[in-house]
């Protein structure tokens, strides 16, 4: 479904995860995209995009020039309709990359969980890299493109924090807050500001995405390993969070999930 690219230049790869192009497709596709630890930007040409609730729609229409889509931190499923193919280049920020290429931050730039963005900086983005031919030369554009718009910023509390977290899952936020000499209000302050999310719905999405890691890097792990593995308390919570986050148990969810791309990133097909 996607040709996927991490970006060559050492700087970006700070800030963005991943670059994915959509390969072509014959039929119309249908499917769920889970939370996810960043925020994504996708970019089309001639494509006419509806925004309902927590469903988007796409098709193909030449009076639309471009359109920049903008994912922020949803918490449920997002649908994807496309009644075509329709051409999609997409960045994957890590958990704070977004601020770095606008002037406000995660929580006014994604304050909703989908929504356009009309910024000339973006659209003209699209343009250019629609102009290339292979996937590889749309990276190439869109890295230099993006590189242009660094802008630097001081985040350092709120990275500080995500990786302490990572790296010590069981400490609780107070903790970890102590340890970074500041209260636990000014690191949700900021946490919010930067992320787009408390830190504790970041925390569930945090163990949620490492169970798929484990679960796709080792299939023959059982749930109960995976579960423990993962950071969860016990089964129940495993099931619990799973329920909020995907509305499937994990039984149904590794059964019913595509790793697209082979590179544990999980799409229910409908």
């Amino acid at each position: 479904m996607y040709d996927i690219f991490i970006p060559k230049s050492e700087i970006l790869q700070k800030y963005i995860h991943n670059i994915c192009v959509m390969q072509a497709f014959s039929e119309a596709i249908n499917y769920l995209a889970f939370p996810q630890l960043g925020t994504s930007i996708a970019f089309y040409k001639h494509t006419k995009i509806v925004l309902d609730e927590n469903c988007i729609y796409l098709e193909n229409n030449l009076k639309e020039n471009t359109q920049v889509l903008l994912l922020g931190k949803y918490t449920l499923p997002i649908q994807l309709h496309f009644q075509q193919y329709t051409p999609e280049v997409s960045i994957n920020f890590t958990a704070t990359g977004l601020n770095y290429f606008f002037e406000k931050n995660t929580d006014e730039i994604a304050s909703e969980n989908v929504q356009l963005i009309t910024s000339e900086i973006w659209t003209e983005t699209v343009n250019q890299i629609f102009e290339q031919e292979t996937s590889a030369q749309k990276v190439e554009v869109l890295e230099e493109r993006i590189l242009s718009i660094l802008i630097e910023k001081d985040i350092s509390l709120t990275e500080n924090f995500i990786s302490i977290m990572n790296e010590n899952p069981e400490q609780t936020i107070t903790d970890i807050a102590a340890n970074l000499g500041v209260s636990s209000k000014t690191i949700n302050r900021q946490f919010t500001k930067y992320v787009g999310c408390s830190p504790m719905e970041y925390k569930k999405i945090v163990r949620f995405r490492k169970a798929i890691q484990t679960k796709f890097s080792e299939p023959f792990k059982n749930l109960t390993q995976v579960c423990f593995d993962s950071n969860f308390y016990d089964s129940p919570h495993f099931t619990r969070e799973f329920k909020k986050l995907t509305q499937l148990n994990p039984r149904d969810f590794f059964t019913q999930i595509d790793d697209v791309g082979k590179q544990a990133i999980p799409y229910k097909f409908l």
